[in-house]
């Protein structure tokens, strides 16, 4: 038996992939052989795209025109302005102006601005065309802190916020014994930094504690604080009456309240005429000189 040949093959193509020799799918919808048609749909596609792109990347429609900065209190509005100014003038990947509110890189702003201010909070938003918004809140200071002959503001944290000077301090001193925020002075005079923990939180909080609570029990009035060696834990606090209280910032302040009210008791204002010192550390018994 013969075999049987069969003289009309045929070719199955997907009309959507490229193949054959003619040309086919994509290839012939966009290619020459669509014609002129064919041409003119591209060029109307591309020019479309390229117009977009323009509109959104270069177009003065989303330049930047507004800057909206909420929550400053004691941070200098021009100050932070001008770096935000600063990053708007740059470029982005070497090519597109960050004036352009789509390229305008809000993250690293954030980034500059918690490296430059202590900042409890902030948020940083873009809103079409051209609105940068930036809403903030500072920390807190909780103590004036002294050394090397300059004034800074320390936060809650243990972290020097700023540095300000010598006539802002009485901004943040007040008038009644007790008010006041505490003023601590560095013995070391050590040199610090912006951003710098130099007090646990417990140290910061202890200390405002005897400014606060000191007064109120024992009717003394405070001058100032003064840290001699940080990692003994010691404060000494400064009287009204001149003379020196020793407290331990790890040991229980309201023990060594109660010693130092118990001895202006036992040694009247009279007695502690020529009083030096009196060193409250120590949980069994009361030194003075």
């Amino acid at each position: 038996m013969g075999r049987i040949k069969d003289y009309h093959k045929k070719s199955y193509i997907n009309p959507f992939f490229g193949g054959g020799k003619k040309g086919t799918g994509f290839r012939k919808y966009f290619g020459r052989k669509r014609g002129w048609r064919g041409k003119l749909l591209a060029l109307l596609f591309l020019s479309v795209i390229f117009g977009l792109g323009y509109f959104i990347f270069f177009s003065p429609y989303f330049s930047i025109k507004k800057i909206e900065i909420s929550g400053l209190e004691k941070i200098n509005y021009d100050e932070m302005r001008a770096m935000v100014d600063d990053q708007i003038a740059s470029r982005r990947f070497f090519i597109f102006s960050q004036d352009n509110i789509f390229i305008f890189d809000e993250e690293k702003l954030q980034e500059l601005l918690n490296e430059e201010y202590s900042l409890e909070f902030l948020k940083i938003g873009k809103s079409l065309p051209g609105i940068i918004k930036i809403s903030l809140e500072e920390k807190k200071p909780a103590i004036i802190w002294k050394t090397a002959g300059k004034f800074y503001l320390v936060g809650w944290d243990g972290a020097i916020i700023r540095e300000i000077s010598e006539t802002g301090v009485s901004e943040y001193l007040g008038n009644q014994p007790g008010a006041k925020m505490a003023e601590v002075f560095d013995e070391r005079n050590s040199v610090v930094q912006v951003k710098e923990n130099i007090l646990t939180t417990e140290e910061v909080r202890t200390i405002n504690d005897l400014q606060n609570n000191l007064p109120r029990a024992t009717g003394l009035g405070i001058l100032n604080f003064t840290m001699t060696n940080k990692d003994d834990s010691t404060v000494k606090c400064l009287t009204r009456e001149g003379w020196t209280a020793y407290f331990s910032l790890i040991n229980d302040l309201n023990a060594q309240i109660v010693k130092l009210n118990a001895f202006m008791t036992e040694k009247n204002i009279e007695a502690r005429k020529g009083l030096e010192y009196v060193d409250l550390r120590f949980e069994d018994r009361v030194y003075y000189k």
